[in-house]
C-alpha cells in the first residue's frame, strides 16, 4: 500500500479521500481500498518523513493535501527498480488450488486448464506491451 500511494503522490498531491477514490476506483484488483488500510499507509509514511502534507479548508471542512518528500521518491525509486516476484503476489484465488481436491476430477482439470489460459493471456498482454516499447 505505501508504495502505491507513494507512487500516486508522485503523479500529484492528494488528499486522503482522494487517495483511497483513485484506488477503489482503478487499482482494487491490487490492494485493499479501505479507508484504515490507506490511513494506517498514510500514517506510516508521515512519520517516516516519506511524505508530507498541507492543511487548507474547503466548504468549511479541514482538509490535508499530501506531497510526496525527496526521500519517498528516493525509496519509491528504490523500490520500482527491483524485479517484479511472481512467487510473492497473493492471489486468494489460488488458494482453491490448494482445496482442488474437494472437487470432482473434470471441475479440477477445468478449473486448471481455465487459470493456465489467463495466464496466458496475462503474459500475451505483457509481451504486446513489451513489444510496443511502452515498458
Amino acid at each position: 500500500m505505501e508504495y502505491i500511494i507513494l507512487g500516486l503522490l508522485l503523479i500529484k498531491p492528494m488528499t486522503g479521500y482522494e487517495i483511497s477514490r483513485f484506488i477503489k476506483v482503478n487499482l482494487s484488483m491490487i490492494c485493499s481500498s479501505s479507508a484504515g488500510s490507506v490511513q494506517t499507509a498514510i500514517k506510516k509514511l508521515v512519520a517516516d518523513s516519506k511524505i508530507q502534507f498541507s492543511e487548507f479548508v474547503e466548504n468549511g471542512k479541514n482538509k490535508k493535501e499530501f506531497f510526496i518528500t525527496d526521500l519517498g521518491k528516493a525509496e519509491f525509486s528504490r523500490w520500482i527498480q527491483n524485479p517484479m516476484q511472481t512467487e510473492k503476489v497473493k492471489n486468494m484465488e489460488l488458494s482453491k488450488l490448494f482445496f482442488l481436491g474437494f472437487a470432482e476430477k473434470e471441475q479440477r482439470k477445468a478449473a486448471i486448464s481455465g487459470y493456465i489460459s489467463q495466464l496466458e493471456a496475462a503474459k500475451n498482454n505483457l509481451l504486446s506491451i513489451k513489444k510496443s516499447g511502452e515498458l
